[in-house]
C-alpha cells in the first residue's frame, strides 16, 4: 500500500475512499503486540493523510489518532516505530484542530516527551517528535498546557543543545517551542529557564546561511522576548546581534524580516542596554533596508515603524542613526504607500514623532520627504481614529517647532483646518484637545498666513470651548492659554 500511495495524491484519495484508513486502524487494534504491523500502519497513515484533508478527517473519525498513540505507549523501546508514529500524528493533525484535540486527549504530548527522553541520541526521532509537538500544540491551549506539564519544553531545548549541527532538527525545535510558548507565559518561563534563548542564539550563529532556521529562530525569539526576564537573557546571550545579522544576511525574505523586527521590538522595549546593542549592531540600517526592499508589505512596514520608534525613544544616538540611514524618508514612504491602513499610519506617526523630537536635522528631512503633507492626508482620511489623530497632532506640532519651512508647508497642505476638524470631532477627549492646541500653537507661531487660516477656521472659539469643557485638565488649560495669548 505504501508504495502505491506514496507521492500520488490520486491513489491516496482512492485508498481513503476504499476504506484503507479504517482498515489500518482495525489492524492496529487487533494486532497491538506486533511491532512490525504497528510500524507499517503508522507509515501508511502518514502517507495517506499527507495533503489529503478528507483522509485526515476519516483518520480522526476511525480512531487512528488514538491507535497511533497507543502504539507509542505500548512499544516505547522501538525507535523507528516511535519515529513513524510521531510522523503519522504530525500528518493527521496538520490543519485539523479536531485531530489535534484528540491527540492531546489520548496522551500524544506525554508520549512524545517520553520517547524524546528515552531516545535522546536519535536525531530522526527527536526531529519527528518536535514536528508532532509543533502541530499538536498549534491553536490548542489545552495541549500547550499539557506540553508544559509533561516537560516538553525542556525536552525540546535538550534536543537543540544535543544536536547542534542538525539544521532541520533545530528548525523544527524552534517552531515547536514557538507553538508551545504562544499565549502561555508559564511555558515561556520554562523555556527561558531551560536555556532556549541561548540555544537559539547558538544555532543562529552556527547556521547563519539557513534561511528556514534563521526565520524559525526569529519566530521563537519574537515570542520568547515578550517577557522581561527572557529579554535580559536575550541581550546577554547575543540575540540582538544575531537577529540583526539575520536581517542583513537574508534581506529578500519578507517573513524573516518581519519576525526579526518583532523580536527586536520586544528585546529593546524598556531595555536601554539592548537598545544600545541594537544600534551598535546596525539594527536601524537593517530595518531601513528591509523597508526599502519590501515597501508593499504592510505588516513588515508596521513592525519596522514600531522598531524605529523604540530605537529613537530617549536615544539621541538612535535618532541620529535613523536620520543618517534614511529612516525618516522610509517611514514617510510607508505612509504614502499604505494610506488606508490606520494601524500602520499610527505606527508611522509614532516613529516620526520620536525621530524628529529634539532633532532639527530630522525635522528638515521629514519636511523634504513630504511628511507634513502625508500627516495631513491621514488626519483627513482617518478622522475617527482617536489615537492616530493624537499622534498626528503631535507630529505636526513637532514638525513645526523651530522650522518655518515646515510651518509654511503645513499651512499650504491644510494642516490648520485639519487640526480644527480634529478638535470639533473629538471635543470630549482632553488628551486630543491638548495635542491639537499645542499643534495650533506651533503651526501659527511666526506664520501670519497660518494665523489667518486658524482664525477663519474658528480656532479661537474651539480653543476657548476646550478651555471651558476641560477645566480640570491642567495641561490642556496651559496649552489653551498659551495659544490664545
Amino acid at each position: 500500500m505504501e508504495f502505491i500511495i506514496a507521492e500520488n495524491s490520486e491513489n491516496k484519495a482512492k485508498a481513503g475512499n476504499a476504506g484503507a484508513v479504517e482498515a489500518a486502524v482495525v489492524a492496529m487494534c487487533r494486532q497491538a503486540g506486533s511491532v512490525g504491523l504497528q510500524q507499517a500502519a503508522c507509515r501508511m497513515l502518514c502517507h495517506i493523510t499527507t495533503d489529503i484533508a478528507d483522509n485526515r478527517a476519516k483518520a480522526g473519525n476511525a480512531g487512528a489518532v488514538e491507535a497511533v498513540v497507543a502504539a507509542m505507549q505500548g512499544h516505547i523501546d522501538h525507535t523507528e516505530l516511535q519515529r513513524m508514529a510521531c510522523l503519522s500524528l504530525d500528518c493527521m493533525t496538520t490543519d485539523n484542530a479536531e485531530n489535534r484535540a484528540k491527540a492531546g486527549n489520548a496522551g500524544a504530548v506525554e508520549a512524545a516527551v517520553v520517547v524524546m527522553r528515552r531516545r535522546a541520541g536519535s536525531v530522526g526521532l527527536q526531529q519527528a517528535a518536535c514536528r508532532t509537538l509543533c502541530h499538536i500544540t498549534t491553536d490548542i491551549a489545552d495541549n500547550r498546557a499539557k506540553a508544559g506539564n509533561a516537560g516538553a519544553v525542556e525536552a525540546v531545548v535538550a534536543a537543540m543543545q544535543g544536536h547542534i549541527d542538525h539544521t532541520e532538527l533545530q528548525r523544527m525545535a524552534c517552531l515547536s517551542l514557538d507553538c508551545m510558548t504562544t499565549d502561555n507565559a508559564e511555558n515561556r518561563a520554562k523555556a527561558g529557564n531551560a536555556g532556549a534563548v541561548e540555544a537559539a542564539v547558538v544555532v543562529m550563529r552556527r547556521h547563519a546561511g539557513s534561511v528556514g532556521l534563521q526565520q524559525a529562530t526569529c519566530f521563537l525569539l519574537a515570542n520568547m522576548t515578550t517577557d522581561a526576564e527572557n529579554n535580559a537573557k536575550a541581550g546577554n546571550a547575543g540575540a540582538v546581534k544575531a537577529v540583526v545579522a539575520a536581517m542583513q544576511g537574508h534581506i529578500d525574505y519578507i517573513e524573516l524580516q518581519y519576525k526579526a523586527c518583532l523580536s527586536l521590538v520586544h528585546m529593546i522595549t524598556d531595555n536601554a542596554d539592548n537598545r544600545a546593542k541594537a544600534g551598535n549592531a546596525g539594527a536601524v540600517e537593517a530595518v531601513v533596508a528591509a523597508m526599502r526592499t519590501h515597501r508593499e508589505d504592510a505588516d513588515l512596514q508596521h513592525a519596522a515603524c514600531f522598531l524605529l520608534a523604540n530605537m529613537s525613544t530617549d536615544n539621541a544616538d538612535g535618532r541620529a542613526k535613523a536620520g543618517n540611514a534614511g529612516a525618516v524618508e522610509a517611514v514617510v514612504l510607508a505612509m504614502r504607500t499604505h494610506r488606508a491602513d490606520a494601524q500602520l499610519q499610527e505606527a508611522a506617526c509614532h516613529a516620526l514623532s520620536r525621530m524628529i523630537n529634539g532633532h532639527a536635522d530630522n525635522r528638515v528631512k521629514a519636511g523634504n520627504a513630504g511628511a507634513v503633507e502625508a500627516v495631513v492626508a491621514i488626519v483627513q482620511e482617518h478622522i475617527d481614529h482617536t489615537n492616530l489623530q493624537w499622534l498626528a497632532c503631535v507630529v505636526l506640532g513637532r514638525m513645526s517647532t523651530d522650522n518655518a519651512d515646515n510651518r509654511a508647508k503645513a499651512g499650504n497642505a491644510g494642516a490648520v483646518e485639519a487640526v480644527m476638524e480634529v478638535m470639533r470631532t473629538h471635543r470630549e477627549d482632553p488628551n486630543l484637545q491638548h495635542a491639537a492646541c499645542r499643534a495650533l500653537r506651533y503651526l501659527t507661531g511666526g506664520n501670519a498666513k497660518n494665523v489667518i487660516q486658524a482664525g477663519n477656521a474658528g480656532a479661537v472659539d474651539a480653543v476657548v470651548a476646550a478651555l471651558r469643557r476641560h477645566s480640570e485638565t491642567a495641561v490642556l488649560q496651559v496649552a489653551c492659554v498659551l495659544y490664545v495669548t
